[in-house]
């Protein structure tokens, strides 16, 4: 059916009208967890998901990586993770931890400052994605979100663990 888009899709309801279907469906609700020690960083991210097209998100804010590994009742579809986090030392060595705890989210990495061996490593470890604070605007955040909820539980750990 080459050129038909549900945009053109015509049905006819119960009362024999026709409808055009215009609308996209709605995305599931997500669980976001946020471990960012700044308040401040924690507040423009926050703020930059709110307005992306995903508006159906919960985001749960965690100021260190030992509050959010401790939180029992947190299930996230995605987490965002600050790279520099006091009491953990560089995040991307924590990822395994993250994912073998939460075997079906994604881990996006938020960096200050980007280094040519972020992205291998993070990546190696089972990061969805590396991004720099600022750099993406509300639009690319919520998709990269979407993106992390859907595929994090696809993501294989290193040696081959899911």
């Amino acid at each position: 059916m080459a050129g038909l888009s549900l945009e053109s899709i015509v049905v006819e309801n119960d009362n024999s009208e026709d409808v055009t279907q215009s609308e996209t469906l709605p995305m599931p609700a997500r669980r976001i967890a946020v471990v960012d020690d700044s308040r401040i960083d924690f507040r423009l991210l926050r703020r930059q998901l709110e307005m992306s097209n995903n508006s159906n998100l919960v985001i749960e804010h965690y100021s260190t990586l030992a509050e959010f590994l401790d939180d029992a009742t947190v299930s996230p579809d995605a987490v965002i993770l600050d790279r520099h986090l006091p009491e953990s030392g560089l995040s991307e060595g924590r990822i395994r931890e993250i994912r073998a705890r939460h075997k079906n989210c994604g881990v996006i990495i938020h960096t200050g400052m980007m280094t040519p061996s972020l992205r291998s490593t993070a990546s190696h470890e089972g990061a969805i994605a590396v991004i720099e604070k600022g750099t993406l605007d509300s639009e690319a955040i919520g998709l990269l979100v979407e993106t992390a909820a859907v595929l994090g539980p696809q993501m294989y750990l290193p040696g081959g663990r899911h």
